[in-house]
């Protein structure tokens, strides 16, 4: 398991945004470059699975505020964290933007929920409740991945059964949209980074229950979230050649990007006109990488305490057979 320690700076707030990002290794295992990478959620942790060069699986482990999976394809592009030396090994961000991006909007926040103080806290003041939040790095062979959590770990494992989520599923069930422009008012835009007026989306006719995420699986570009629907049947939301995933967790969400909340609540929307997806395309000049970018929509799913916003190009939803949970439903 990861041990660290980390001495307070109590001018972090301030001074954090003026300094160099730096990256610092706090593993020595070198991991293989030819290894599945796999990341998964359930029971509140997520975990990220790959090979060392001997071949042993390793799960690194985490309490999540922030995760991003951006593919090697468009990750090449930010050389600091993706290079031919980052690869392989896990590193902490020092004197992080995005964290220093966090702590900005998290001290404008008029009403933050407990978990956005939370992140303050574990940020800014060393933490009690969440002590040692950072910014890791993972550059993988296929994938760059970003975290900013705490309870952070790394063990050996034996790998659970590989299963590549590519695919299309048996028998998917119609999603039908209709649009919906949601006007953000006036006193709420200064909540969110973006500071918009409005946001144009398409609502789906599937809501979540309230409770909880239930599982997520991600691989090879296919991404699988299990959730339950109101009556608190289990469907299984597959999404197919992924170009980015971030899942954030919903009180950090809230204030971040306030507008999908407001767009629907527990419900599987799609934004129009994207800002990421043009984002995206200035990550890549490859032509065929950008035609596949303007195939993908951009998909967002606000459920109770995770937020999970993802560009692919493909999406279909299944119910799972035999699973009914009871839930209260709101």
């Amino acid at each position: 398991m990861i041990s660290m320690s980390y001495q307070h700076d109590k001018d972090l707030s301030k001074t954090m945004s003026e300094r160099e990002e730096t990256l610092e290794k706090v593993s020595d295992t070198d991991f293989g470059i030819m290894s599945a990478e796999e990341v998964f959620f359930q029971g509140n942790t997520f975990g990220i699975i790959f090979d060392d060069l001997r071949g042993v699986s390793h799960n690194f482990s985490c309490n999540n505020i922030k995760l991003r999976i951006t593919p090697a394809c468009l990750a090449a592009r930010n050389t600091n964290y993706y290079n031919p030396k980052t690869i392989g090994h896990i590193w902490e961000v020092k004197n992080s933007r995005l964290v220093a991006k966090l702590l900005k909007v998290a001290e404008e926040c008029t009403y933050p929920g407990d978990q956005m103080r939370d992140l303050m806290e574990g940020l800014d003041k060393g933490g009690q409740k969440h002590p040692g939040v950072r910014h890791y790095i993972l550059p993988l062979k296929d994938h760059l991945i970003e975290i900013i959590a705490s309870d952070v770990g790394l063990n050996e494992l034996e790998r659970p059964p590989y299963k590549d989520l590519s695919y299309k599923p048996k028998d998917p069930r119609d999603l039908h949209w209709r649009e919906r422009y949601v006007v953000i008012p006036e006193d709420l835009r200064g909540m969110s980074p973006s500071k918009i007026e409005g946001l144009a989306t398409k609502v789906s006719d599937f809501r979540f229950n309230s409770t909880p995420l239930e599982r997520f699986r991600y691989n090879n570009s296919g991404l699988e979230v299990y959730a339950d629907d109101r009556s608190g049947e289990t469907y299984k939301i597959s999404f197919n050649k992924c170009l980015k995933v971030d899942v954030m967790d919903a009180d950090v969400a809230s204030v971040m990007v306030n507008e999908y909340y407001r767009a629907g609540g527990y419900t599987l929307i799609e934004v129009e006109g994207s800002k990421l997806i043009e984002e995206l395309k200035k990550d890549t000049t490859d032509p065929s990488l950008i035609a596949q970018l303007e195939r993908s929509k951009h998909f967002v799913l606000p459920m109770r305490d995770n937020l999970v916003e993802v560009v692919a190009e493909d999406i279909s939803i299944e119910k799972v057979p035999g699973e009914v949970h009871t839930s209260v439903i709101h």
